[in-house]
């Protein structure tokens, strides 16, 4: 049913919200109507025998609002007035200001010398169309207006002989309404013509937009150059959920062609997934939800009341415009239901159209007036056999319920019955029961016959003459709780209720007590509120998130998990369980919760990842025990939030892994230096036999050079097992990938282009340059390895701030200011099984002999030995990239050592060479010859130290650290005993930082690593020599 429509018949039942009982408020509208024709008879006539009255409609006719401006004017004016309507059609020729001239034109040719009694203008453009022409066409004539939507007051301070009705539109109650009832909507579609009305309208919702007054985002479906229908339904059903539709006006479409507003709204309805809410009365009834409209049957009825007043002379002058529109919520109880919106849920008042009656509800005085009679003739029927019976049984009955309710009263000891007399003004007791006996501590003999008062505390006494009261008129007991009190003083909570006692007339002549003793169920409910408190303590102050999963959802939560899970209880009601579980996690949870609900055996503790409102993932670990709830199956749940020990897990198993290739690194280490360093010195000895040119020294060079890789290849595993500490300083990383530019033209085929984007003035960062390096190239081979049929490696630096929403997505990482390394690549990319494994050592993707393992193992040890981090971001067939972040430093400008190359010189000093290995013995020893020097050796530290206190002068010890028997280091101790003066260098194949430091804090002038080359050897040498020179 139309809105207007129903409201123009009188005798249409209006539901209202709340209403429970619409026959009886139909059957009250009838009785009311009645009564009103009675006692307020139709206004007398106008003082104008047969008024003309001239209408002009801005619309067509069939426009469903304008043509119920009409019927409520009509509705209120005396019958015999005479209309003469005009339709402008304004819809259909908006804005053709040749059409308007025309129309005036025509009206002037049409009513001249016509004379009207009063003008009526239907809406805006009619209104303004008078403003302008009122005094060419009817000079003089005033003019009542209605359904203006927006009057300036200054556009009839020139005007005389105006008054009418201004139409307001309350949209932002109507947005308001659909809002609240609907909860959590995120946004409001708006649908909007460019018609005059659709203009303003347009307006006003911008102005709520911009007001922020509601959270809702406002979406205008009309980006403001107009729709076809089509265009307008396409996009309503991409609509998403938790939305409103607002339809403002669609009257024209983008080419001009007036719709049907119903048939419109009628469309819009079935094409919008979301509700539809208007300020329009026309448009409830016909798809729209609802919303604080206006009607146009109001408007008319109020333009046609002001009217009368003209009609009876009232000079136009007098009466003032009506500001204040009549609005009213309404709504479509078939929409209602159909977006399940409850009616108890309206503002109160509501009108409720379209409302389902049952034909029992419609018919139920009928059908009550018919099942009375019904009744009343059986009723009838079966008292006349009865009541022969009846006469004969009463007697017996009577005596037969007299002796049940005497073995009652005699019976029952937890209960006390008491009957008083109730003409006396103060109670005596009749009878006094078994159990009156054992509650109060009186004997029966004790108070029948006395005041029934002496059981009762002073204002309950006062009040026993209201209590009579109310039974002798009313007829029926009185109940509630009080306070009694014993023979012994003592007083006690109680239940009790007074019945009254009548003779054959009806006249109450005793009263009936009965109280039953409630201290213990006080007791009771006093420990059972305690119980619940201790109960809530504990949970509300529980370290570990508690709740119960039932039905899907989370109930009763604590205050832990309503901060774990980041919503309120009311969301929790309203979101299933599963959504706060991880997409990967989530088949696991509910199939356990599933089987756990059936009785099934499953894991009662067990760890999953889960999520909460702002997108966070956390480990957690929950415990579970199947439960009743409320009657139903359910789940207690003790949730923890693990997910910093899993990281802290995660890290603890990375550093044993290291901590295992370094310990396996640093074991072999010296022993693997020392054969290098055999290697690598006989091959220096025979190249200085065997010049550049002639034949063999190539070969000896490439042994050189293997040796030298070897000697790398154990650095590099013991700097990626942190066993050697970098040596740090302010680091230029441009510089860094700039100097290895060249290196990587070299190394990376040319079908692979190397793309540079470094960031200007990047900060500083404390590194090991060369170790920089190699996380440089271990990282561009791997992407090299990545793209065999070529594609793009990318560099790239930059500064960033991390804050502390950073930090909560990875912990890991300390907010702060850091310089960003990343190294992209457009290869195969990898899935999560390699990626969770790219860092471990030894493990490759490649085939047998194309990789050992270690290059991206090495990288990551480098870096967290920088106190950086390294994440990896990949996915098959999109390439991968990683992201190293160093922590950044203040100074601006690296300290680097300045290297010369210097001549290689001897000497003729005596150097004490003590090695447990032959061969590096030999070696060395001819070495150091060839350049001029003496040379004494010793195979361990107890020779040494023999062969230190024979000669005469030793110049320099050149000592190995790692020796069987007695150490180097306990054979330096020794010799700087017996001569403080002792200029000492130690060798080694594997010395940690912290105790090459040491060795030289014990006395040592330097320390040289095997495999050593022999520049590196004679230029230590000879500096210690100098250094005392």
């Amino acid at each position: 049913m139309h809105l207007n429509s129903a409201l123009a018949r009188k005798s249409e039942s209006l539901f209202v919200a709340g209403n429970t009982c619409p026959s009886l408020l139909k059957c009250l509208s009838i009785l009311f109507f009645l009564l009103w024709e009675a006692l307020f008879p139709h206004p007398a006539s106008p003082d104008v025998a047969n008024p003309r009255i001239f209408v002009l409609n801005s619309y067509h006719y069939g426009m469903p609002f304008s043509d119920d401006e009409v019927r409520g004017l009509i509705s209120v004016l005396p019958s015999q007035c005479q209309f003469f309507v005009e339709y402008m059609d304004c819809k259909r020729m908006y804005g053709n200001a040749a059409y308007l001239q025309l129309l005036l034109e025509q009206y002037r040719l049409k009513y001249a010398g016509e004379r009207f009694d009063a003008v009526v203008s239907l809406d805006d453009d009619a209104f303004q169309f008078l403003l302008r022409h009122r005094d060419k066409l009817f000079p003089g004539t005033p003019v009542v207006f209605c359904g203006v939507n927006h009057l300036e007051k200054e556009m009839l301070q020139e005007q005389e002989g105006f008054t009418g009705v201004v139409e307001t539109t309350d949209i932002a109650d109507s947005i308001e309404i659909g809002l609240h009832l609907h909860g959590e909507i995120e946004n409001v579609f708006v649908i909007t013509d460019n018609t005059t009305s659709g203009r303003v309208n347009r307006a006003v919702i911008e102005e709520i937009d911009h007001s922020r007054r509601f959270p809702a985002r406002f979406l205008f479906l009309d980006p403001g150059t107009g729709l076809t229908m089509e265009e307008l339904l396409e996009r309503l059903k991409d609509v998403p959920r938790r939305s409103i539709v607002y339809h403002s006006d669609f009257f024209q479409d983008r080419d001009g062609q007036t719709l049907d507003p119903e048939n419109v709204m009628a469309a819009v309805s079935q094409a919008s997934p979301a509700p539809v809410y208007v300020h329009g009365g026309m448009y409830v009834g016909h798809g729209a939800v609802g919303g604080k409209v206006n009607s146009g049957l109001y408007q008319g009825e109020a333009a046609g009341r002001l009217l009368n007043r003209i009609l009876k002379g009232e000079p136009v002058e007098q009466i003032p415009v009506q500001w204040s529109g009549i609005t009213r919520y309404t709504f479509d109880w078939e929409q209602l239901e159909r977006w399940d919106v409850l009616e108890s849920a309206l503002p109160q008042g509501s009108v409720v159209i379209n409302r389902k009656v049952s034909f029992h509800e419609r018919h139920r005085t009928m059908i009550l007036g018919a099942a009375a009679v019904f009744v009343l003739q059986s009723f009838l029927i079966l008292y006349l056999v009865w009541n022969i019976s009846h006469r004969r049984t009463v007697q017996k009955a009577l005596q037969e319920s007299e002796r049940r309710l005497r073995a009652v009263f005699q019976a029952a000891i937890n209960v006390a019955f008491i009957i008083t007399d109730a003409r006396d003004p103060e109670p005596l007791v009749l009878e006094f029961s078994p159990g009156a006996e054992r509650l109060f501590g009186y004997s029966r003999n004790e108070m029948v016959g006395h005041p029934v008062s002496v059981l009762h505390l002073e204002e309950d006494i006062r009040r026993f003459p209201e209590i009579h009261r109310m039974m002798r008129e009313g007829g029926e007991g009185f109940s509630g709780e009080t306070t009694l009190v014993r023979k012994s003083g003592e007083r006690f909570p109680a239940l009790f209720t007074t019945y009254p006692l009548t003779d054959h007339q009806k006249n109450m002549v005793a009263a009936l007590g009965v109280s039953i003793d409630i201290s213990a169920l006080r007791h009771a409910q006093a420990a059972l509120k305690e119980s619940e408190e201790k109960y809530r303590t504990v949970v509300h102050n529980a370290l570990d998130a508690i709740f119960i999963a039932q039905d899907g959802v989370i109930k009763f939560p604590n205050p832990v998990t309503l901060q774990m899970l980041c919503y309120t209880e009311e969301e929790l009601a309203r979101i299933p369980f599963l959504e706060h579980v991880h997409p990967e996690d989530r088949q696991m949870v509910a199939d356990r919760h599933q089987r756990r609900l059936k009785g099934e055996q499953v894991p009662a503790t067990y760890t999953f990842r889960g999520m909460n409102k702002e997108g966070q993932i956390k480990w957690l670990m929950t415990n579970l025990t199947r439960i009743d709830w409320e009657g139903k199956p359910a789940v207690l749940c003790f949730m923890r939030d693990i997910t910093s020990q899993r990281f802290l897990e995660a890290q603890l198993l990375q550093a044993q892994k290291l901590d295992a290739v370094g310990t396996l690194a640093g074991g072999i280490a010296h022993d693997f230096n020392n054969l290098l360093q055999a290697v690598q010195g006989y091959a220096e000895v025979l190249l200085m036999d065997v010049p550049d040119g002639k034949p063999g020294h190539n070969e000896l060079m490439q042994i050189r050079r293997a040796a030298t890789r070897g000697s790398e290849l154990t650095r590099q595993l013991l700097t990626f097992s942190r066993k050697v500490a970098p040596s740090l300083k302010p680091v230029d990383v441009n510089r860094i990938v700039v100097n290895l530019r060249e290196i990587l033209d070299r190394t990376i085929p040319k079908m692979i282009h190397i793309k540079l984007q470094l960031v200007g003035n990047l900060w500083r960062i404390h590194a090991d340059a060369s170790q920089m390096e190699q996380v440089l190239m271990n990282l561009a081979l791997n992407a090299r390895d990545a793209m065999p049929e070529g594609g793009e490696l990318i560099v790239e630096t930059g500064n960033v701030s991390l804050d502390e929403a950073y930090h909560a997505v990875h912990p890991e990482i300390t907010p702060g200011d850091y310089v960003r390394l990343s190294i992209s690549d457009t290869g195969h990319g990898m899935d999560k099984d390699v990626m969770q494994r790219i860092f471990d050592p030894f493990f490759t993707t490649k085939a047998a002999g194309k990789g050992s393992g270690l290059g991206l193992a090495m990288a990551y040890g480098i870096v967290k030995n920088h106190h950086g981090h390294i994440i990896c971001q990949s996915r098959p067939g999109e390439g991968t990239r990683f992201e190293i972040l160093f922590p950044a430093i203040q100074e601006t400008e690296e300290h680097e050592e300045e290297t010369a190359n210097e001549q290689l010189r001897g000497g003729t000093e005596t150097i004490l060479l003590v090695d447990d290995e032959e061969w590096i013995r030999d070696s060395t020893s001819k070495l150091l010859r060839a350049y001029g020097y003496h040379v004494l050796t010793a195979p361990d530290g107890e020779s040494a130290l023999e062969r230190f206190a024979a000669e005469k002068e030793i110049h320099l010890v050149l000592l190995d650290l790692m020796m069987p028997g007695m150490g180097g280091r306990e054979c330096l101790v020794r010799l700087l005993e017996s001569d403080p003066q002792t200029r000492v260098i130690v060798a080694s194949g594997f010395t940690t930082h912290d105790s090459s430091q040491d060795i030289l804090t014990l006395g040592a002038r330097a320390s040289v690593p095997k495999p050593f080359q022999l520049r590196q050897l004679l230029q230590v040498v000879r500096e210690v020599l100098d250094a005392d020179g």
